[in-house]
């Protein structure tokens, strides 16, 4: 599977002198306050949490976990943070007009990687992974604590943000890489930046499968895409010219 990222040319140029990704703090350092929705809402008014978690099994140790951005593990004292996770978004639609529209810039250029190479990456040792973001027509508190408890009463701490709502975010068509920050005992590890850099393990011409340009973008973005290919070894063929925007892909 294909996954593609639409960014502006500056965060391209940032990516290929680093060989890194930036996965960043989903909880302070995303501007959309609908992440999270249970941690937030949690935040705001507990009082239909807690009035539905107080007679289940690990409800009131939950509901500490929702407030405080952590994982309760079954009969464990051993806690996870939420704020150990460090993400990254995708897309799954190539050369999207929705995206393109949202996310590109007037030199913008979106990057096609094959999702086993980017699920191959790892921090210091802790694995990349990713899922499909679920979009959900209205938001249910009580829906989604049961989708998030496991059979032993844990908390599945990943699909705290799995899930989205349809409106106006389904044409995002999002596929989320993750990674958790934990020691060897399973506890966060301290002093994480808000922001990492995971090392790119490949060269850059076998990483990258397609470099397409936003259809907004002039000539010379194509020269100074085409430069700095040249300069990091990119193979120019994998540029996709496109600035016409006459073979966007049907959005969803």
């Amino acid at each position: 599977m294909k996954l593609y990222r639409y960014i502006p040319f500056y965060r391209f140029e940032e990516m290929c002198k680093e060989s890194a990704l930036s996965f960043v703090n989903p909880f302070t350092n995303w501007d959309d306050k609908k992440e999270g929705f249970l941690y937030r809402l949690a935040k705001e008014d507990i009082g239909e949490i807690e009035s539905y978690l107080k007679n289940k099994k690990y409800g009131e140790q939950q509901m500490k976990q929702l407030i405080n951005g952590g994982l309760f593990k079954g009969e464990s004292d051993c806690e996870q943070s939420w704020f150990s996770m460090r993400c990254q978004s995708w897309c799954k639609s190539e050369n999207s007009r929705y995206m393109w529209e949202e996310y590109g810039k007037e030199d913008g250029v979106c990057i096609a990687v094959d999702s086993s190479l980017l699920c191959r990456l790892e921090y210091n040792g802790h694995k990349v992974e990713g899922f499909d973001v679920q979009y959900v027509e209205e938001r249910n508190p009580k829906k989604e604590i049961d989708m998030l408890r496991g059979k032993c009463g844990e908390f599945y701490f990943a699909k705290v943000l799995q899930y989205k709502d349809r409106e106006p975010y389904s044409k995002e068509n999002e596929y989320r890489l993750y990674v958790v920050l934990l020691d060897e005992n399973g506890n966060p590890q301290d002093g994480i930046d808000n922001i990492i850099k995971i090392p790119i393990k490949n060269e850059l011409d076998s990483f990258f499968h397609k470099i397409y340009i936003c259809p907004k973008a002039n000539s010379e973005v194509y020269d100074k895409l085409v430069d700095k290919c040249s300069e990091y070894k990119i193979d120019i063929s994998k540029i996709d010219k496109g600035i016409s925007g006459a073979h966007f892909c049907k959005d969803l």
